[in-house]
Formats: C-alpha cells, sequence, structure tokens
C-alpha cells in the first residue's frame, strides 16, 4: 500500500506554516478559501484608497505652494524655480510617506521626514496659502479643513 503524495496546495500550506508568522497565516488562509476574489478585492480598495489619498496630497501641497510662489515671488509664470523645488521635494516626501493610511497633516506626525530648511519653507507657503485658498479654491481648503478634524 503506497502512501499519497501531498499535493501542491499542502506544500504551499505547510511552507507557510513553518515560514510566516501568525497574522500573516492568518491572510494565507484567507487566500487559500474560496473567497480569494473578496479578499483580493478588499486589499485592492484598501491600495487604491492610500494611492487617492497621496495624490491628492500631492494636488494640495502643490496648489498651497503655487499661491504661495505668485503672492511673494511674482514669477511671470509660477512657480518660479525655487518653489518648483520644494513642491518636487514635498512629493517626493508624500511617496515616501509611511503612515500615509492614518495621517492628518505632516505637522502632526510622529516622524517628521522634512529636511529642517525645507520644512520651515512649507511652513511658511502653508500658512500664506492658507487662508487664501478659501477664495480661489474653496472645495480644496475645506476638504483639507475637514481632513484635519478626523
Amino acid at each position: 500500500m503506497s502512501v499519497p503524495l501531498p499535493t501542491r496546495r499542502t506544500l504551499v500550506f505547510i511552507i507557510v506554516l513553518a515560514v510566516l508568522s501568525f497574522p500573516t497565516i492568518c491572510v494565507c488562509l484567507a487566500l487559500f478559501t474560496t473567497n480569494f476574489p473578496s479578499v483580493h478585492t478588499i486589499i485592492s480598495g484598501m491600495i487604491k484608497q492610500i494611492e487617492d489619498k497621496r495624490i491628492a496630497e500631492k494636488h494640495l501641497v502643490e496648489t498651497m505652494v503655487i499661491i504661495y510662489c505668485k503672492g511673494n515671488h511674482h514669477p511671470p509664470e509660477a512657480p518660479c524655480p525655487e518653489c518648483h523645488a520644494l513642491i518636487d521635494y514635498a512629493h517626493a516626501r508624500v511617496d515616501a510617506c509611511t503612515h500615509m493610511e492614518n495621517k492628518t497633516f505632516c505637522s502632526a506626525c510622529e516622524t517628521p521626514c522634512y529636511r529642517p530648511v525645507m520644512r520651515e519653507r512649507i511652513r511658511a507657503a502653508m500658512k500664506y496659502a492658507g487662508p487664501r485658498m478659501m477664495f480661489s479654491h474653496p472645495i480644496l481648503a475645506l476638504k483639507h479643513l475637514l481632513s484635519g478634524k478626523r
């Protein structure tokens, strides 16, 4: 009498049990069930939500820096090279943010990632542009105010 060989699915499951931690095992178990599409849908929905938040934050920072640039530097075409560098730096920081799913403002973050010089520049731009956004971009300003109340 021969012993049946384990299936590929069983071998993968055994390897997962041996290598990974308990929370990851729970996720793997969920993936092996028949509800795989719904788990995939949930995970991809969470990722899309975080990416949408990144895009919105980039748009907000860019808008605020352009308002600041037009009001202080008066370039013929905003943003000036200095403010463009600030926008690029802010976009890089938003892309690298590990707290995006549960943060409100960068100023309230427990691990600030801006260099001190850039932090002062972005703070000055936001201090100037914040009150003026109500006139040029009222919906964006209200969304920004409401996101701080979370």
